[in-house]
């Protein structure tokens, strides 16, 4: 075992079902022979003691608390939540909300006043934040308590992602957001409130607004609320119920527990107790194995309902880290463990990888999310590993991640191959003390059978089951079709979603299925990836972040993770086509999945005057936004008026506000990360090669007009401007933001997008890195595929960039108010840092915001590299990936086959965004038009002429001869465009 400093975390002891707080009273400390007892502290010095707030029913228990200045304390921590006597029964309803608040249920919507039962209009309130002292806000005075903002909730917060509570003090903030006109809280389990705030009732208000707050109290031994009554008296005590002692013997470090594929038929395996878990044989996951014949009917690859004492999640609730079905094959759970893969392969097999599309084979903790993150309500209880190892083996086919962690002190990897995963080989949150070492990510899994869509029907599908079971009688109606019940909305989604089955895990061919062709035709325009790419829109080796999940923003998670060592780790075989979905602002399903209209309109929602023809899917998302009320069920989902008359009455949306560069779930598109660093202190970056990262992404969209950050069309959380415009169609090597430590010997290769930016190195603002003198990088090409002057010719060409190539860029751009100050690189031997063969459409440098650090070094392409340092004289960027990057081997050709498979090229002037139509028509600019429409027929007769090239998307390769180069032509120059450069503005203010 590592035998790391061990540091302190929230919980790290597991319990029956998950962790949660402990019994601080031992037997003793009951007063069972107590027959009376005060309902409050009024008259009592202070101190703990019990009292029996009220005594009008059995329910209410006898409880323990502080007295402080006549106020009474409550204190939940003070009790494991399942005990007799925690206060839970006092409250409206109670749930532990996270690890370290709780607040009443989803559908309990009442004042602090009204959730606390035995308060009446006398009471008084106040805040004790040690859970001891009593004080009043000057705002509030004695109405005094804490509520928590949305998100925690599921609802929405105006200020999210912006100044979110600190994860480790808890310390909250204030600050201004979009559309706040002054400052205003940040994410925050303990906003000061008054009272008799009022908290929203209809699910509409929770997720379509931007204040939302729910009361809540301390459960952690912090943030508790006291109260005082007019008066006090003394009541009978309720019964006295002493907790069971648990004198369960723990297994010891140096354990060893056999490990086989039968231990995992019935769900993840939870990893309770130390131990050195060990693989006897190669695993191929296959959990609560379904029916061939039915394969998507209730419980099917899915926890059961009577699993959710071990599974919580999976009894109806939606509310638990099974909540979206089983998401790991180890959940380990406690300290001091090791997993021993022994030389064996650990895996999803085939059907389990078809039907559970969200998974990690190996995850760190209790939960994929930390509380108040995640597209649905993970539950509140988190369980932090500490002192774990993995080693020895291959971590294979997963739906999501190969490794995944959340909140650990100490986590050694090491000798380990993680391949065929689809969004991540490795990604890490909130840790300190990570050593990953003789490691090999990559490749991408190439041959997904399904989109993101059918991932999202097999969460949808319970969902949509319990609205049945809560609506029998529920119809929706569609203005192109007619009205239609539940049963038969359900019925429609699940017998597409089986056609998919039978051909991919069942072998029918399609053509062969006792089946409506009409359908079948449906659900091969709603699932099938013909693709096989992961149809995400990001991809990581190695993900290494800060506090929680960081699927937006770069930097956009809160806190600092401490101490990475990566030492002869090989990342390499990233693939992706990124799928961009413009969204109308505001529509979506349970769990943050977009209402993807491009797909399902007449005209891509190019127009106002859009008509929603439909699939199975949204007809899904639709009917649970019509049919329930269940906050449990409806989640995130969001229905504006003007989608819903449109969907039901046909009533066209006008100029409903459009949000792009965003995906399937809602999250930003960032393209393809090699290793991303955000916010870790203490990076060992040595003997690292990152090679073979293809991002072959069309253009991102003009629906949301020529944007380039939340202000005026993009995503609402993307960072700008370290996320400029559309950013789906990037390549990063290594990027850092926020970071600190030492990086050499290092190669990186074969860095490559069709359309867009290209970095070896990237680091954007706040990093402090030394750099060695062994880096060498290669074959570093932006904009591949793209002709020249596609984007050139555009009066505006946002929200796709001119594409760059860079070796080591630096952000020189700063922000103290965001927080975002200078880098501080230093080099060894700048001199010695080796860059060779960048390809570009104009210099890393024609940027106000960065700018390549070794532009002096670069050195042209030449014999050694991939593209080669003499091209034809007609050939520009838009020919390396056909002359070059191809004929590296069958995947390159298959992903080039897709690209001849994409749109040539967007709208760049959609009248949804532009209705005036092109402003080169408004401005009579005749020569600039022509420039345009000319390059445009150039690339319409090139991809004319590529005709002849294969269209069926396969492995084989079509072509295996070498590009032959004559020997007396031009040096090749890459593509420039001038403008202004942030290197000059630096070496100026040097």
């Amino acid at each position: 075992m590592l035998n790391y400093q061990s540091f302190t975390v929230l919980a790290s002891i597991a319990s029956t079902v998950f962790g949660r707080s402990l019994d601080t009273l031992s037997v003793e400390d009951y007063p069972i022979e107590t027959e009376e007892l005060p309902t409050a502290c009024n008259d009592l010095d202070d101190g703990y003691h019990w009292i029996r707030p009220l005594d009008t029913s059995d329910d209410y228990v006898n409880i323990y608390v502080y007295c402080n200045n006549g106020y009474t304390v409550l204190n939940p921590s003070l009790f494991d939540i399942l005990n007799h006597h925690h206060p839970k029964a006092l409250f409206t309803s109670y749930s532990d909300v996270t690890d370290f608040v709780g607040s009443g249920t989803l559908n309990d919507h009442v004042t602090w006043r009204e959730w606390f039962i035995p308060a009446d209009d006398d009471t008084k309130f106040a805040i004790a934040e040690d859970c001891q002292t009593c004080v009043e806000d000057e705002d509030f005075g004695e109405n005094t308590v804490y509520y928590m903002t949305g998100n925690y909730n599921g609802c929405l917060w105006i200020t999210k992602g912006y100044c979110d509570m600190d994860p480790d003090s808890l310390e909250c903030y204030e600050c201004l957001a979009p559309m706040a006109d002054e400052p205003v809280s940040g994410l925050c389990t303990h906003m000061h409130a008054d009272a008799d705030r009022p908290v929203n009732s209809a699910h509409d208000d929770c997720v379509g607004t931007s204040y939302n707050a729910m009361p809540s109290i301390g459960t952690e031994g912090e943030y508790c609320v006291c109260y005082k009554p007019k008066s006090a008296s003394m009541v009978k005590a309720s019964a006295w119920v002493t907790p069971d002692v648990d004198d369960a013997d723990l297994q010891t470090p140096d354990t060893v527990v056999e490990v086989y594929a039968t231990d995992f038929a019935d769900g993840t395996y939870r990893i309770l107790q130390p131990g050195i878990y060990r693989l006897m044989e190669d695993i191929e996951l296959e959990m609560n194995s379904g029916d061939h014949s039915n394969p998507n009917a209730a419980d099917m690859w899915y926890p059961r309902e009577e699993q959710e004492a071990d599974y919580m999640g999976a009894g109806g609730t939606f509310i638990g880290p099974y909540a979206m079905g089983f998401f790991a094959g180890f959940a380990i759970e406690s300290d001091d463990v090791t997993i021993d893969l022994n030389g064996h392969e650990m895996k999803m097999n085939k059907i389990f990888h078809h039907q559970q599309r969200w998974f990690s084979i190996i995850e760190v903790g209790s939960k994929a999310f930390i509380s108040g993150q995640g597209p649905a309500n993970f539950g509140p209880y988190m369980t932090y590993a500490n002192n774990v190892e993995i080693k020895n083996g291959i971590i294979g086919l997963s739906s999501h991640h190969g490794i995944h962690a959340n909140g650990f002190n100490n986590l050694y990897i090491h000798d380990v191959t993680v391949q065929h995963f689809e969004v991540a080989g490795m990604a890490m949150n909130g840790f300190i003390g990570l050593k990953i070492e003789n490691c090999e990510i990559g490749p991408v899994f190439t041959h997904v059978p399904v989109l993101g869509v059918y991932t999202q029907a097999r969460i949808m599908l319970p969902r949509l089951r319990k609205v049945a079971e809560d609506n029998p009688g529920g119809l929706v109606k569609f203005s192109n079709r007619g009205t239609f019940t539940i049963d038969e909305v359900i019925d429609e989604l699940q017998s597409q979603m089986d056609i998919m089955f039978d051909y991919h895990i069942n072998g029918v061919d399609y053509k062969d299925m006792d089946e409506d062709p009409v359908r079948i035709e449906k659900a091969r325009e709603t699932f099938e990836n013909v693709k096989g790419l992961p149809s995400s829109s990001t991809v990581y080796g190695i993900f290494l972040n800060s506090y929680g999940a960081s699927v937006f923003a770069i930097s956009g998670a809160p806190g600092t993770s401490e101490t990475a060592i990566l030492t002869n780790v090989h990342i390499h075989g990233l693939y992706k086509d990124p799928w961009e979905v413009p969204r109308i602002v505001l529509t979506k399903g349970p769990f943050n999945d977009i209402m993807d209209f491009t797909r399902v309109t007449d005209d891509g929602l190019q127009t106002t005057n859009s008509k929603y023809i439909g699939s199975a899917y949204t007809d899904a998302q639709y009917a649970i936004h019509k049919l329930s009320e269940d906050w449990g069920v409806l989640g995130h989902s969001v229905m504006p008026t003007k989608v819903d008359t449109w969907i039901e009455e046909g009533k066209a949306m006008g100029v409903a506000k459009c949000r792009c560069n965003g995906d399937i779930m809602l999250h930003v598109t960032k393209g393809v990360f090699g290793l991303r660093i955000d916010n870790v202190a203490g990076v060992v970056i040595d003997k690292v090669e990152i090679d073979d990262l293809q991002n072959i992404g069309e253009l991102g969209s003009y629906i949301c007009g020529n944007y380039e950050s939340t202000d005026d069309g993009g995503h609402r959380n993307q960072n700008w401007p370290l996320q400029r415009g559309y950013t789906g169609t990037e390549v990063h090597a290594l990027s850092f933001v926020g970071a600190q430590g030492t990086v050499d010997h290092l190669k990186i290769h074969n860095i490559v997008s069709a359309r867009g930016d290209a970095f070896a190195m990237q680091f954007f603002p706040n990093n402090k890195f030394e750099i060695g003198e062994n880096i060498v990088i290669s074959d570093i090409h932006a904009g591949a595929h793209l002709p020249k002057n596609v984007l050139t010719s555009l009066p505006d060409s946002m929200p796709n960039k001119i594409p760059r190539a860079c070796a080591i860029d630096m952000w020189t751009w700063t922000d103290e108010e965001s927080e975002f100050y200078a880098n501080e690189l230093t080099f060894v031997n700048q001199a010695r840092v080796a860059a060779k063969c960048l390809t570009t459409h104009t210099f890393c440098s024609n940027s106000e915001y960065d700018h390549d650090v070794i532009q002096a070094n670069i050195e042209p392409c030449d014999e050694t590299t991939i593209v080669k340092q003499q091209l034809d004289e007609t050939d520009e960027n838009h020919l390396i990936y056909q002359h070059y990057i191809r004929h590296i081997s069958s995947h390159h050709q298959r992903l080039f086959n897709i690209m001849q498979e994409h749109h040539s090229l967007p709208n760049f002037y959609p009248e949804r965004a532009f209705p005036n139509g092109s402003p080169l028509k408004r401005n009579g600019n005749g020569l600039v038009l022509f420039v345009m429409f000319a390059s445009i027929l150039v690339f319409a007769i090139w991809k004319f002429r590529q005709s002849a090239a294969p269209k069926q998307i396969s492995n084989a390769a079509t072509q295996s001869e070498e590009y032959e180069t004559a020997s007396e032509h031009e040096e090749y120059e890459p593509l420039m465009k001038d403008g202004p450069s942030s290197y000059d503005t630096y070496q100026e203010a040097q």
